[in-house]
């Protein structure tokens, strides 16, 4: 697929990936990560039932939205489970570390300890964030001793230079 324009750090594609044919995209689903015209995101992808609930921003948004309020959002409430295609996951093993449907917490997961499945994925948005803030906050703070040392390395040039003239 060809790549064309250029959104802050990411690519978008060339056309709408939902109908394939309208060069004019202008938004992005967060839920599922396509890149849409606005008659698909208006007239098809709202209406329809999977995707009605969908976030959907517009890709001048997109440089300002918080990489982790803008990352894919999960669709709890339809999540499946692996090993029993028909059931939903509604709960979170802590012991094993794994989503869990009303069957495996019969079976597999028997005295385990459960969180509700929503509680544990906003602790890890939460989680998410906090690492997010520290790594910004690191990154500025290298940045500022990378300006002190790059002027202390040109007081230093210039006093050779001083010193040897």
């Amino acid at each position: 697929m060809a790549f064309s324009q250029s959104i802050g750090k990411a690519q978008t594609p060339a056309v709408c990936q939902f109908c394939e044919e309208s060069p004019e995209i202008k938004w992005k689903c967060i839920n599922c990560e396509l890149f849409l015209c606005q008659l698909c995101s208006s007239k098809i992808h709202s209406k329809s039932k999977a995707s009605m609930e969908h976030e959907i921003i517009n890709l001048k948004d997109l440089e300002t939205q918080n990489f982790a309020t803008s990352m894919r959002k999960v669709d709890l409430d339809n999540m499946v489970c692996t090993k029993h295609i028909k059931q939903k996951c509604f709960f979170y093993c802590n012991k094993c570390s794994e989503p869990a449907c009303s069957e495996c917490v019969v079976e597999t997961h028997k005295l385990h300890d459960f969180k509700a499945i929503g509680e544990v994925y906003k602790d890890i948005i939460s989680e998410m964030k906090k690492l997010i803030d520290t790594f910004e906050s690191n990154l500025q703070s290298l940045r500022n001793e990378k300006e002190t040392l790059q002027k202390m390395l040109s007081d230093g040039d210039t006093n050779f230079q001083e010193t040897r003239d």
